[in-house]
């Protein structure tokens, strides 16, 4: 039997009776099927059978014992728990119903298939979340949180979420609004009322001196947009050096499994490899590249320039040079690559086991094979990541590019309030600017006018959510 069932295109544009299986897909002991809309207790009645049905809506937030039936046939379909609450006191802000019925795929789906016949729409991705933050029970970064909690792989991604869901940054940027808004108001005060007594003495320093505390916090919030990011995406480290350094080989011990070919032949990585590590429950992505040479070969001179422009975004590069090149060959490499780049370099000499050159000892030496200094090199990684989280414990910080460019146009705009301000610009050109750069912060925690931007956000949950 199909549970296809018809969809809207766009996630805000209609609020009629949604299902969506809140749990995860395939066999479990239990599934969780999730409603939410207007009326939909109603419209559920048919489908239950047992002496609390009719009580559902008397015993919000209650478990009840049920069955659930097809009501066509009057064929019982499960022992099923239901769970009723009335909007507004909701997740979504509507009547919400969740049933908590054994996790068989044939179960849940006939259950689905009678939801769809009784009138309810398959939910698409978010949708719950959606209607949440439009009823205004969440602010945009809240669900923002919700997605990233589902998700989370690693305790700083969880950390990242929590800040998020609880609220962390959302108070941050109602704090930066208030000092705007008291700052627009003072305006409005010179601007319309300049000779009242009770103006006369609301100097321009006042306004100055409250936007130059939200422009301070936004400077913070934005530098702290990196160790955010490694929060969130995890610690980028991009592992570059010549032809058979081994870096393939480094990448093969860090994720565990042979993900990337090693052979003898120079060239054998002709494009960058990505993957997802975690080392002691810290995330980091990590960046096998195209061995670094002068090459003919016009797809993997594109490798070679691809492989840089990764390395110049990475968080670390790893330099790796095999113990088996002549010093003059290890110092033409380490000019070039520091010319090349100006993000933080671990040079690491490479397969130690086949050589042991006396310019070795400067760097720090590792072999893949016989397991030398790997260690050592796992905890000097989870020492850079420890460093990078650490002030996110106390401090609010933003941590996705969404963030970051509202910000930068907020800050954009505050740097024109500075300019005009020094140059003696009239009350109504300072206010202009603190209008735009308040509907800039506006957009971090909701305010968005474009539904598009709202769908693509929402659209990236997962079902049940």
């Amino acid at each position: 039997m199909s549970t296809d069932a018809p969809q809207s295109e766009t996630l805000t544009k209609i609020n009629d009776g949604i299902v969506a299986l809140a749990s995860g897909s395939g066999p479990a002991a239990i599934s969780i099927i999730r409603y939410s809309g207007e009326k939909i207790l109603s419209r559920l009645l048919p489908a239950f059978i047992g002496s609390k049905a009719l009580s559902l809506e008397q015993n919000e937030r209650y478990v009840n014992r049920l069955r659930f039936c097809d009501p066509v046939t009057k064929t019982i379909l499960d022992d099923i728990m239901v769970v009723f609450y009335a909007g507004p006191r909701s997740y979504t802000g509507e009547d919400v119903i969740e049933i908590f019925c054994h996790g068989g795929p044939y179960v849940v789906s006939r259950i689905l298939q009678v939801s769809y016949d009784l009138g309810f729409r398959a939910a698409l991705p978010g949708e719950f979340s959606q209607r949440a933050f439009i009823n205004g029970k969440i602010d945009l970064t809240q669900a923002e949180g919700i997605k990233e909690l589902t998700t989370a792989v690693s305790k700083q991604q969880w950390q990242a979420a929590i800040h998020l869901l609880e609220g962390g940054l959302k108070s941050e940027i109602q704090n930066l609004r208030n000092l705007l808004i008291e700052a627009l108001a003072l305006l409005g005060a010179r601007i319309d009322f300049p000779d009242e007594e009770d103006t006369t003495h609301v100097g321009r320093e006042h306004v100055f001196a409250k936007v130059q505390e939200c422009a301070t916090t936004i400077d913070k919030l934005i530098v702290r947009y990196k160790s955010g990011r490694v929060a969130l995406q995890g610690f980028k480290v991009a592992i570059i050096g010549p032809p058979n350094a081994g870096k393939s080989t480094l990448l093969n011990y860090f994720v565990g499994h042979n993900r990337a070919l090693v052979t003898n032949t120079p060239g054998t990585t002709r494009d960058y490899i990505e993957e997802d590590v975690l080392i002691n429950g810290r995330l980091f992505r990590f960046f096998d590249t195209a061995g670094m040479r002068d090459s003919t070969d016009e797809v993997e001179k594109l490798g070679i320039e691809l492989s840089v422009k990764i390395a110049q975004e990475a968080d670390l590069i790893l330099f790796l040079l095999p113990s088996t090149i002549s010093e003059q060959e290890k110092n033409d490499l380490l000019s070039v690559v520091r010319s090349m780049f100006s993000v933080e370099l671990m040079v690491i000499v490479s397969q130690a086991d086949l050589g042991d050159p006396f310019w070795a000892k400067e760097f720090f030496n590792i072999s893949v094979r016989n397991g030398t200094g790997l260690e050592h090199l796992e905890a000097l990684l989870q020492q850079r990541v420890d460093e990078q989280l650490k002030e996110l414990e106390t401090e609010s910080y933003i941590c996705n590019p969404r963030h970051l460019h509202a910000l930068h146009s907020t800050a954009k705009s505050l740097h024109d309030f500075f300019k005009s301000y020094k140059e003696g610009g009239y009350d109504e050109m300072l206010a202009f600017e603190l209008i735009h750069a308040s509907k800039s912060l506006n957009q971090i925690i909701g305010d968005l006018s474009n539904e598009d931007v709202l769908d693509q956000i929402f659209s990236q949950f997962c079902l049940g959510k």
